[in-house]
């Protein structure tokens, strides 16, 4: 049975980005008075945005996209309220040097054939490119692979994947859904977007962009926290706890 827990419960969070905010509101909307600590002076983490110093435009530090098949996330922010602060696409677009276009959509065939006709006409990507890619997609269909260290370049190295498909196919989409080069990409982390978003459904593969600044868009979470009794402190680096019976110091600059 779930009990609130009594006001005197206190919790602190290390970090402002997507993680902790997710755990702060978690824990302020069952009741516990939360204190997040975050050393930048702004909450999204390497989901934020900045001030450019020439123009003086808000710019997002990276392009942050989702996908359909990112269900905690798109709870999350209908746990917000900020869902309608995301804009759908059916289609993607790879764009070519000199602008040439190739759309990657949906068809009528069931998954995971789907998008297959698409691919297939995708003229940024040549026959030996599209075979190279189909290889490795039968490789990550079956089950899921297990974590060995191995990097999803070298795994793409090792099964043949051609250069070009690497630029102009893995790169795009998978930097763009987890913010990481290929050489610091876990191979099950990989798998799980390629799995999900080219495999599963069409509405799993649709791709959501949002429309508004990152940090407008996650400085809504702080204000869920403070809005249920909590704390947001900036510029905090907490350094070290110490745990003892009944409670746990934290530390912090100084």
């Amino acid at each position: 049975m779930n009990q609130r827990p009594p006001q005197s419960s206190r919790v602190a969070v290390v970090g402002g980005g997507l993680a902790g905010l997710a755990a702060g509101c978690a824990l302020a909307g069952s009741g516990f008075r939360v204190t997040l600590f975050e050393r930048r002076p702004y909450l999204g983490g390497r989901a934020s945005s900045y001030q450019h110093p020439g123009t003086g435009e808000v710019v997002d530090n990276c392009q942050h996209v989702l996908l359909g098949c990112c269900t905690n996330l798109i709870q999350f922010y209908e746990w917000l309220g900020v869902e309608s602060k995301i804009r759908w696409y059916d289609r993607l677009t790879f764009l070519e040097p000199g602008g040439r276009a190739s759309v990657i959509q949906p068809s009528w065939l069931p998954a995971p054939l789907h998008t297959m006709p698409a691919f297939l006409r995708a003229a940024c990507l040549n026959f030996s490119d599209k075979l190279s890619i189909a290889a490795a997609m039968a490789a990550l269909a079956p089950a899921m692979p297990r974590d060995t260290g191995e990097t999803f370049l070298t795994w793409l190295h090792r099964h043949r994947q051609t250069e070009q498909a690497i630029e102009r196919f893995w790169k795009p989409v998978l930097v763009s859904a987890l913010n990481e080069d290929l050489d610091r990409v876990s191979v099950p982390s990989a798998a799980q977007v390629v799995r999900e978003s080219f495999l599963k459904s069409a509405a799993a593969g649709r791709m959501g962009v949002p429309t508004v600044p990152l940090t407008e868009l996650y400085s809504v979470a702080g204000d869920y926290i403070t809005a249920r009794g909590g704390d947001i402190r900036f510029r905090c680096s907490p350094e070290s706890f110490r745990a003892e019976l009944d409670k746990v110091t934290l530390l912090v600059s100084g």
